[in-house]
């Protein structure tokens, strides 16, 4: 669940507002701390003005190297895979397939029995608001490596998870979770008859010409594809799912990702913009507190529509703004929270405020033999000791 509060726009201010051209010198000063502080690697930065699209790179695609990323770079999404997953349920009830306030246990295969508290169903709009009651990852979770958690994880030990899981309270109260929204996507695509990735391309990413948006890429696309970076600036592996895909396994570019906040932003009739604006309705949250659609997250300004992602070497973020057509979009490898806050400053700044650097840390750099002397065990508690050594200058 993302931490801030999410553009907090005064209704009077906002009524007198429009949207000038993209200011990319005030989005620089945004980007470029992060860039020099080596907090991120590096970053592609779109806008959606109205009707044209700004992208801006910066920093490098690999560590070391100047190439900068562009609109074209791939990039997982990670968890903004969930705002997709929402969208393909609300499609799906357009269209009649499912209806939204349907029990979870009309989807179990046979032999599946849902442990419900105090007979209480659960629904997928349910499972889709985040209020299902399942916890944010499953007990038989059990990754290989740390490095690449969600491979392996097939459909029957989703199942096998469902069938023996006891909710601690019934459904209605927020509490965010990665395997409520990856076992959706499954159950939709068995519905509907196809893999994941194939009823997201054909309800999606087809209608919206979003070409680079797949979870399995062509050989040119892994090209294209940035490389992982964890928060310490390491190499990191890409993630690969199987039936919790619908919560993080897709990949994507910003070029792609403009496309779909185009289409949320668009009044047209074809069956993808009805989807989002389906999606985009509110299924949880008061005024002024953080509220959910489907799969969609909603800010406290009860306009703002968004979702951001991390993965192990990656972090993403959409945040859409009807009201004045703005929407940005941020792709940014390594994995790190400021790619969310550095989306939102970048939405206030199209709206007409003066939003603030966000505050990093640069890391110093000093001689071996000076670093040397950290070295050591240093106890923070009587519990917990930290051992501190010099590898490769670091």
């Amino acid at each position: 669940m993302p931490r801030y509060l999410i553009v907090l726009l005064l209704v009077c201010g906002l009524a007198a507002s429009s949207v000038s051209a993209a200011d990319l010198e005030k989005v620089g000063k945004l980007v470029q701390p992060l860039v020099d502080s080596e907090s991120i690697v590096g970053c592609v930065v779109g806008i959606v003005d109205g009707d044209k699209h700004q992208v801006r790179g910066y920093g490098s695609t690999h560590l070391g190297k100047e190439d900068t990323p562009n609109g074209d770079t791939v990039y997982e999404i990670g968890s903004v895979t969930k705002a997709f997953t929402g969208t393909l349920l609300a499609d799906m009830a357009n269209r009649g397939e499912v209806k939204v306030d349907a029990p979870l246990q009309d989807f179990m295969p046979e032999g599946v029995k849902l442990h419900l508290f105090e007979d209480k169903p659960i629904r997928l709009v349910d499972v889709a608001s985040q209020t299902s009651g399942f916890p944010r990852i499953p007990d038989n979770f059990a990754p290989k490596g740390v490095t690449n958690p969600y491979a392996g994880y097939a459909a029957d030990r989703m199942y096998e998870f469902l069938g023996k899981y006891k909710l601690t309270r019934a459904p209605g109260k927020y509490e965010y979770s990665n395997f409520g929204m990856g076992m959706l996507g499954t159950i939709l695509a068995k519905k509907a008859g196809q893999p994941y990735e194939q009823l997201v391309v054909d309800r999606i990413c087809k209608p919206l010409k979003m070409e680079d948006t797949r979870i399995t890429l062509t050989d040119e696309q892994r090209k294209r594809l940035a490389p992982p970076y964890n928060r310490g600036l390491l190499p990191e592996k890409n993630w690969d799912f199987d039936a919790l895909a619908g919560c993080g396994a897709l990949r994507s570019t910003t070029d792609d990702l403009l496309k779909f906040a185009d289409a949320s932003l668009s009044k047209d009739q074809r069956p993808v913009v009805a989807a989002i604006h389906e999606a985009w309705k509110p299924r949880y949250g008061k005024p002024g507190q953080i509220g959910v659609g489907l799969g969609w997250h909603i800010a406290r300004d009860n306009v703002t529509r968004f979702h951001d992602g991390m993965t192990g070497g990656y972090s993403s973020a959409i945040f859409v703004f009807a009201p004045t057509r703005p929407a940005v979009v941020v792709l940014c490898n390594p994995a790190t929270s400021h790619t969310s806050e550095l989306a939102e400053k970048i939405l206030q700044a199209q709206l007409g405020m003066s939003p603030e650097p966000i505050a990093v840390h640069k890391a110093i750099k000093l001689p071996a033999d000076e670093l040397k002397q950290y070295e050591g065990r240093y106890a923070l508690s009587l519990l917990f000791v930290i051992t501190i050594t010099v590898e490769d200058g670091k």
